[in-house]
């Protein structure tokens, strides 16, 4: 469901040997000359992708920088990636020996300090953030912080993606760093449903104005019932992890094994329901239901109240409007063959959800 936007290792002399969406190079991106795998960012020097078409509704962002920093010049924040307006990874040494980290995400900020720089061999620095609020940051797969609330229920646009300032009023510094690898990827609040729609069976559908109409109103319908339950995972992953480091909490390394296996057990269900969406073959159904069941237990047993409430609203909002239920009901009928497994499928996967959140 995460989509790659750009992915650039600078395997030859030419700036354009990238893996991209559709978009475009600005021309101070093109008079960078990579070399030897790498390519040099100055102040005055900044590789900048515009996207053709921006992508909207941005829930989700993972970067990867493999960076060589010999830092020299004033202790100034030093732009690393930026990701439209809204998404900004940057470092700043200080005087105590240490490079500040800053990630900032929709107006709020994440301060992570490393103790020592600068990176005199290529580092591969990473950050992941999602809208639930889990971002993290580490360093050569070393986890240097994570924070469980920074920018919760945000999504914006990302129209653009550059790395270095390319600030002319800098010109008179000596800051500079290498480029060895860059990957960019992000998830999008469509992602979800489109991939769903693209597993599912293929039929015929009505043609016309009102089947459009009604898929529409489907669709967005669906968008409100995850929007709810991301909302309920963000509170799930609150009450689950917490901020590290913090200076009024644990010093130790973070161990979250609860939402490790909420993780686990999510990624197991969603494997083995793609398997048979594939195949077409369900009769190992409980490959799916097994873990799903372990998951909502868990999820119940985390905040048993939300929980129930959430069940419950998602039962007594219909899916399909009245006016559309004759349309969509018309075209599974004709689809019941190829549609009819998934829809058992789905029905005992609801007789476990309704069993479950009437537990007391």
């Amino acid at each position: 469901m995460w989509r790659s936007v750009l992915l650039h290792e600078f395997p030859d002399e030419d700036i354009h040997s990238l893996q991209a969406v559709p978009g475009a190079l600005t021309a101070a991106s093109l008079a960078l000359h990579p070399s030897g795998g790498s390519v040099t960012v100055t102040p005055i020097s900044r590789f900048r992708y515009v996207l053709r078409t921006p992508l909207r509704d941005v829930i989700g962002v993972s970067c990867r920088l493999k960076l060589r920093y010999p830092f020299q010049g004033p202790a100034e924040p030093e732009p690393l990636i930026r990701l439209g307006t809204f998404v900004r990874l940057s470092v700043q040494p200080t005087a105590s020996d240490q490079m500040l980290v800053r990630v900032k995400i929709a107006g709020t900020e994440l301060r992570l300090a490393l103790p020592v720089y600068p990176f005199p061999q290529f580092a591969l620095l990473r950050f992941d953030w999602h809208t639930s609020g889990q971002v993290s940051v580490s360093v050569d797969g070393q986890l240097i912080g994570y924070h469980n609330a920074l920018s919760a229920s945000a999504r914006f646009a990302v129209d653009d993606l550059s790395v270095g300032r390319g600030d002319p009023d800098q010109s008179l510094t000596y800051q500079r760093y290498e480029i060895g690898r860059l990957l960019v990827r992000v998830l999008t609040r469509s992602d979800a449903l489109g991939t769903l729609a693209r597993e599912l069976p293929a039929i015929d559908v009505p043609d016309g104005d009102m089947y459009r109409r009604c898929r529409m109103r489907i669709m967005v319908d669906l968008q409100r019932k995850l929007d709810r339950l991301r909302n309920f995972m963000t509170a799930i992953n609150q009450t689950l992890t917490y901020p590290w480091p913090d200076d009024a909490g644990p010093t130790e390394r973070p161990s979250f094994p609860e939402v490790t296996r909420v993780h686990d057990l999510a990624t197991t269900a969603v494997a083995a329901l793609w398997r048979m969406l594939r195949s077409a073959d369900f009769t190992n159904s409980d490959d799916f239901l097994a873990p799903f069941t372990q998951l909502l237990e868990i999820l119940q047993r985390t905040r048993p109240d939300e929980f129930r409430q959430l069940i419950q609203e998602l039962t007594q909002t219909p899916t399909v409007p009245r006016e559309c239920r004759e349309i969509v009901e018309g075209a599974l009928e004709q689809g019941r063959h190829a549609f009819g497994p998934l829809l058992t499928l789905l029905a005992q996967a609801d007789e476990r959800i309704t069993e479950i959140a009437e537990r007391d």
